[in-house]
């Protein structure tokens, strides 16, 4: 339901600029984080900060578009996703406080 909501307001013409800067980003990252192993942050951290220093708040190099909205929105929804099937419910379910 939720994404054919969001494919209805989602207008796909509105490619104003060149995707590159997104390749780069999605290729870059995993790079980073292998080179700094020492840190031991996945890629996706450095997939985050290299989106936000590429976005329209820092260096300004991509808009937020419509498709670049539903890609957002779904990696969000994904991400959350995932994170719930790391939780351990044994100790969330553990004593009250």
């Amino acid at each position: 339901m939720f994404v054919a909501v969001a494919l209805s307001s989602v207008d796909l013409s509105d490619s104003s600029r060149h995707p590159a800067p997104h390749l780069s980003a999605a290729f870059v990252a995993p790079l980073i984080s292998a080179r700094f192993r020492s840190l031991r942050l996945p890629a996706l951290v450095f997939e985050i900060v290299l989106g936000a220093v590429i976005g329209p708040d820092v260096l300004d190099l991509v808009r937020v578009s419509g498709s670049v909205q539903l890609l957002s929105n779904l990696g969000l929804a994904t991400l959350i996703f995932l994170a719930g099937f790391e939780l351990d419910l044994a100790v969330v379910k553990g004593r009250p406080l």
